[in-house]
This record gives structure tokens, sequence and C-alpha cells, in this order.
């Protein structure tokens, strides 16, 4: 069978398929073994009649995929026309999705469908979900708090969201799980992508997001083989050497990517990282390494479904090859399919003389076609390649979806030390609260979803951010206001971006920390994004960590200061001298139950509201209402609770005593005519 368009059942493993339930709050599947996947009659017809008039231009064209950013485009414009040109002329077999909205992303692609002689296959790099690259969509946490929160049924309703979403947007095939096992801490590229740093937790929790985003209908990827967790070079910008042996990729950096394919993942993305201690070469990617990709992926693990290239115009590949060679040393490493050439001419056209001249069997090119071709036929795209543009508005960012990762974000806040008890804060009793959001990256507001949070708990916390351009005088500004507080909640927000090579906080924020620690106030030391920056400064007494900056972890970290959730996330990564794997305090929510207490205990007289209760039974008895119940709380205590009268006007009905409660109809017209009046 093949894929269906979203909201029906689908069957898929490796390359193949089985059935499965479709409902996001199913209990997650038991891992699958991949069986053989067998196309139907009309399928194989399809893909046989396909690969007959296709030129060896046009079957190299089908395994590559040229960027598309899904925004609005004039037709007419530079930036269409090149895309244009790439489906109509260069024949392209799909697109890479990236930064857009909604519609716009979907009206552009079902054009590129229309415009397109072959159904094109679309991907996105849907990591966190469709919010990864397209706004609008359900936000969700970063997949390190997904880790936090250990749990598979997260996982799996994130797979099947993000799917359902993606189908809906016209993406058949996303390039997600990270199944990277970040075990070194200075890493810039992966780092809060990644589930973690114990591979068992990396390999169920990747293996159980597969399982949900199968039961939507896309595509899976595992990324990035054969593992890019254990190093600090950003693969954006250069080559990355891994010191690995094969024993030890074995022992770690393998069982992820074991139990993606066991879990039946489609692909594969390959790293652009070097591995001398199995290539004996420290100048060769792994994606352009036959050893890897066949010896080690092929035969080792045995691994029979579709490898894809990480982005061929990344420095880890351009710095040290030309474009044209890099197209025909990863065909020939193993690849199925190339991403992002930086030239999609020079790129078939050097695969096309590597097969003339016999570089590279045109067999080897057929194969990997007809996988490219069966995908398409399992995704359904040979039949209906367009999507539904009046169905968006159902399926994507839908309530539940957004209560789906308010959950995932509300679990993995990971408390690591609490040594003067701070948390939570009740708001009953706030102290005076200076919270300090200090950002990695330019931007004008960092935190600010935090901050009004935290305001709206909190009425009379003062609030302040700062980025790298911060001013002395915004510093010193800053330390004075902190000093006149009871307590500082200092926030760092260090994002992970491609190419920006580090995960550090600027020298200028650092000497800020300092200045706020020795103003002799307690400080909350909240880490939005990159966990590791908490290891600078050891002698902060109580860590927080949300291992994400999106907006939803920013409302739970908000939430988990006051109460309003448990704090219960464990640390899935180790910060040096600081935590280990499995590390963190469980707090419960605060408990905001009000207790009564006589008015003196307050400072209040005995008599307070003794007019009050005369007042209420003056109503009563001049026939105002048959009764009512009156509570009255000051100071996050009860001081009065008291009923008069009955519930209606009839000698027979029940009394009204402290405890009664009414039904909302009941209280509604009272208090809104009353209101009115």
């Amino acid at each position: 069978m093949r894929f269906p368009t979203p909201g029906l059942a689908v069957y898929l493993l490796a390359a193949s398929l089985c059935a499965v339930s479709l409902s996001l709050t199913a209990a997650p599947a038991k891992a699958r073994k991949p069986a053989e996947y067998k196309l139907s009659g009309p399928d194989k017809a399809w893909v046989a009649k396909t690969m007959k008039r296709l030129s060896l231009h046009d079957r190299i064209a089908q395994l590559i995929q040229v960027r598309v950013q899904g925004k609005f485009l004039n037709r007419n414009s530079p930036d269409f026309l090149k895309i244009k040109e790439e489906v109509q002329r260069n024949h392209v077999g799909g697109v890479v999705l990236f930064a857009g909205n909604v519609y716009e992303s979907a009206l552009l692609l079902n054009e590129l469908q229309s415009l397109s002689k072959l159904p094109l296959v679309v991907s996105a790099d849907f990591e966190r979900g469709a919010s990864f690259r397209i706004s609008d969509t359900t936000s969700f946490p970063w997949t390190m708090a997904i880790g936090a929160a250990g749990s598979e049924e997260l996982a799996y309703t994130e797979g099947a969201i993000t799917a359902q979403e993606a189908r809906a947007l016209g993406v058949h095939w996303i390039f997600a799980p990270v199944m990277d096992v970040n075990n070194n801490p200075d890493n810039p590229v992966i780092n809060i992508r990644s589930y973690g740093e114990d591979p068992q937790l990396v390999a169920r929790l990747g293996a159980a997001f597969i399982r949900g985003a199968h039961d939507k209908g896309v595509l899976t990827t595992a990324k990035h083989f054969p593992g890019h967790g254990d190093t600090a070079t950003d693969t954006h910008i250069g080559l990355a050497v891994i010191p690995s042996d094969l024993a030890r990729l074995n022992s770690i950096e393998f069982v992820p990517f074991r139990s993606a394919i066991a879990a039946g993942v489609d692909s594969i993305m390959t790293a652009h990282i070097a591995v001398p201690k199995v290539t004996d070469d420290s100048g060769l990617p792994a994606t352009l390494s036959h050893k890897i990709l066949t010896g080690l992926l092929r035969d080792l693990l045995h691994f029979q479904g579709l490898i894809a290239t990480d982005a061929l115009e990344m420095g880890g590949i351009t710095s040290r090859f030309w474009g044209g060679l890099a197209a025909v040393r990863a065909v020939q490493a193993g690849a199925d399919v190339l991403l992002l050439p930086s030239d999609t001419n020079v790129a078939i056209s050097e695969i096309e003389r590597a097969v003339r001249r016999g570089d590279i069997s045109e067999e080897l090119i057929n194969r990997s076609v007809e996988k490219m071709l069966s995908a398409k036929t399992r995704l359904g795209l040979h039949l209906n390649r367009t999507v539904a543009i009046n169905r968006i508005g159902d399926l994507v960012d839908a309530p539940e979806n957004r209560h789906a990762a308010e959950t995932m974000a509300d679990r993995s806040i990971t408390l690591l030390r609490d040594d003067r008890h701070l948390l939570p804060i009740d708001p009953r009793h706030a102290p005076k609260i200076y919270s300090v959001v200090l950002s990695s990256d330019l931007e004008p507001s960092p935190g600010a979803v935090f901050q009004a949070e935290l305001r709206r708990r909190f009425l009379t916390a003062r609030t302040a951010s700062a980025d790298p351009r911060m001013p002395d005088e915004l510093a010193s500004n800053i330390v004075k206001a902190a000093a006149e507080s009871d307590v500082i909640v200092l926030s760092t927000l260090v994002r992970v971006i491609s190419g920006k090579g580090n995960v550090a906080l600027p020298d200028n924020q650092k000497r800020l920390v300092e200045n706020l620690l020795a103003a002799g106030r307690p400080v909350i030391w909240l880490s939005f994004g990159n966990p590791y920056v908490l290891g600078l400064f050891p002698q902060i007494q109580t860590y927080l960590c949300t291992f994400s900056y999106s907006d939803v972890s920013q409302v739970a970290a908000a939430k988990a200061l006051a109460g309003d959730i448990p704090i219960s996330g464990k640390m899935p990564v180790s910060i040096p001298g600081q935590s280990k794997v499995g590390d963190g305090l469980q707090v419960p929510m605060l408990d905001m139950t009000l207790n009564q207490v006589a008015p003196p205990q307050l400072g209040l007289p005995d008599s307070a509201f003794e007019e009050t209760k005369k007042l209420l039974a003056g109503f009563v008895e001049t026939k105002a209402f048959p009764g009512a119940s009156l509570v009255v709380g000051y100071r996050g205590s009860i001081v009065l609770s008291d009923g008069e009268g009955r519930l209606d006007y009839s000698a027979a009905s029940g009394k009204v005593t402290e405890n009664t409660i009414y039904d909302l109809a009941s209280v509604s017209k009272a208090v809104g005519t009353t209101t009115a009046a």
C-alpha cells in the first residue's frame, strides 16, 4: 500500500511499510522489524514506465534536491525564476523547504508541483516540528527538552503531529529525528538538537518519534551518520574530525542508528565529519567515504533505505572539494540523494560524465532512482501531488497540538540545584523580583515571552534584557537595580545557530554575571538553550534548565518558577564538574489552597467583618435573594466564610452554608444583572 493523504492509515518500514494506528493519544507501538516493501502492480508499472522514459541526465536529476524558501515570491523575481529553472529545465527530483510561512509555503509548493514533469518529493528539517522552519505552526521545545522529559509517548506524539502538519503543507520527507549522541559539551552545531548523551535514551526516543511520524504518513530521516555529537567544530564552517575508532562508534554512536533502522527509518543522512581511525584519511568527510556509507552503513548495519547527504553547500565539503567532484564522490561512496549541491548543473553534468567514462556504474544510478521513485509511489505523489489549501486551517497548530507541546515543555524543566530552597516562588507572598535575560545573539527583546509570563504571575517584578551590544551604562543600571531586589532571576539565552561556530556567552555578559553574583542577593539561574553555560559559574546555588528557547519553553519556565507546574525533568546530558546524566530535583507544584484564619492573625480586629455578615443577612431577610455564600480572602488566607438563607424561596429548600457550590448559571444571573444595573 502507499502513503495516502494525511488522516488515513499508512504503512511504512525502512524501505517498507506496515499497518499502524493513527491516534495521537495511543500508546507508542513497539519497534518493528523492517519487512521487504513490495510495490503494487500499478505502482511497479508506473516506476518501470517512468524509468524507461528518463534520460541519464534526468535520472541523475531525480537524485538532487534544491533549496526553496517558504515565502511569497513574485513570479518574475530572480528567486522564483531560478527555482522554476531547476524544476522545469534541470528536472530535479525534489526541493528542500526552508524558512517561511504556512500558506505561502503550501501555495508555492503546489505551484512547483504543477510546473514539474514528475512529482517532486518535498523535504524539510522539521527537527522540532514544522516550527523549526515554518512560523505559525505548533511550537515544540527543542529535542533535548524531550530528552529531559524522557518520555517515549511524548516523542511519539511529536513525531505524529510533525508529520500531520508537514503533509498539510505539502512536505513529505522530514529530516528528523536527530540521532546524534551529544557527548561533547563544546559541540556548537548539535547541542540541544540531540536528545542527550546517553545512547540508549537517544535510541529509545528517536525510535518513538519515527513510529509517530510514520503513523501520519511521512518519510523519516535519522541523522547525522556516523554520529555528529563528539565534535567542537561546526560543519557549516569547516570539516570536523571525530576521534572515535570503530569499537567506540559501535558502542556509542551507532546505538541510536541501529534503533532507527529497527524502527523502520526510511533514510539516513550523512555527516560532513572526518573519522580518520576508520577511513585512514583526516581530510575525507564521511559523506564522501565509501568505507563509511557502504562499508559501515550498508554492510555492517544492513541499512537498505535511502542514504541522503547533508547539504553539499556546507563548509565541511566546499572548503576541501569542488562542487562537481563532491557530487561524484558522494555517489561513489553510496549516497542515493544529493542535498543542496552548490551548483545543480555542475553536479548533474559531472555525475553524467563519470557514468560515461565508467567511474560510476549506470546500474548504481538506476538503483538509487528506483528507490526515489518507489518512495514517491508510497507517498501517493504519482496520483496526487498537491495539497488542499482549505484543509490547512484544520490541521496546523490545532489546540490539541499546542496542548501536547505545552506538556512536553512543562515536563522538561529540570532543577539541578536549589541550595537555598528558592523554588517555587509563592506569588501570594512574592519577594521583590528582578529578572534579567542575557542573549548571546543580537536581538531587540530576548526572552520577551518569558518576561511577560513572569510579570503576569508576579505583578511587581521588574525586568531587563541585554544582548552583546550592551553598553556599560546599561550594565551598571542592571547591577544597581538587582542590588535593590530580594531575588535575581538571571536567564541566559544561548542559541544554536548553524554557521555561528560557538554556543558561548560573550565576555561582556560574563562580566555582568560576575557583578550580579557579587550583588549579595539570591540568584536563580535559568538556562534557555545551551545548558552547558552553567559550568561557567559553579558557585551558583540554584540551577534551572529548559534545554530550549522556543516560546512554549519560555512559558513553561515562568510556570515552574511560580509553582504552577511540578518540576520533574532529568538531565539528559552531564555538565562537567556540575552534574551527571539523570540528575534533577523533584519539586511539586505549589499548593495554592487557602487556609482559613482568624482576622487577628492577619492584624485585623475580631469584629472586622461583623457589618459584612449583617449586610448579607439583611439582603436575605428582605428577599433580595434567597441565600448566598460569601468568602473573603486577605493576604493569601481566608478571613471570612459565611452562608445565609436557603437555595430558593421555599421553606423546604436546603440551607446555604459556607460549603454550598452554586452552578455557573445561578451566579451569572445575579452577577450579570447587578453589574449591568
